[in-house]
């Protein structure tokens, strides 16, 4: 009996040595864009109904890491941050809430729905991050834009948007609400080009 009930405090002991050992996992922090605050427009209301397209986006940028860019050749994550959802649906949830509060089109979908569309608006995203240059930190959005005709299943605009946005600071919040006001940028003149 003394040597099971010594067993078992060695057991017990290792346990609780094995529990200290290694250290806890931080906690990953969760970010995710503010809602688009752009105003809702005056103008008349189209009747077309626009299909908002996830875009395409390389691998690293693609996922739910924040992107920090600290040189030309470089790409790193801010540690245990994260957004609550991959890049190219943060952007295209956001985009659409811009078509949205715009009110100029009749309609706006997601290429979820499956929902038929008289346009689709598409792209590649190939830069989504923070990006330093000269030990300066910014937000840097570039995406080439590809609006589609889905009726013809044909090319009526194509265009490059490049947005940037200085951080106030270096700190993962600063970070997001960087990128934030870059995405409101891109998004205003996403809408202005595309409604047009």
């Amino acid at each position: 009996m003394r040597a099971v009930t010594a067993t078992l405090c060695v057991l017990a002991t290792l346990l609780l040595v094995g529990c200290t050992v290694f250290p806890e996992r931080e906690p990953r922090q969760v970010y995710q864009l503010p809602g688009s605050q752009l105003p809702a427009s005056q103008a008349p209301v189209s009747e077309r109904v626009l299909r908002v397209a996830r875009p395409a986006v390389d691998e690293v940028q693609g996922g739910t890491d924040i992107v920090v860019a600290p040189d030309a050749i470089t790409l790193q994550s801010y540690g245990q941050a994260r957004w609550s959802a991959p890049v190219p649906v943060l952007l295209r949830d956001h985009l659409m809430e811009a078509f949205l509060r715009d009110g100029r089109l009749a309609r706006v979908v997601s290429d979820q729905e499956g929902i038929s569309a008289d346009l689709q608006l598409g792209g590649q995203l190939r830069t989504y991050r923070i990006q330093y240059e000269q030990g300066e930190p910014f937000a840097m959005i570039v995406f080439d834009a590809h609006l589609i005709d889905l009726s013809a299943n044909r090319l009526v605009g194509s265009q490059r948007f490049e947005v940037r946005e200085a951080l106030v600071g270096t700190s993962v919040e600063q970070a997001v609400m960087a990128l934030w006001r870059a995405t409101e940028r891109l998004s205003s003149e996403l809408v202005e080009w595309a409604v047009d």
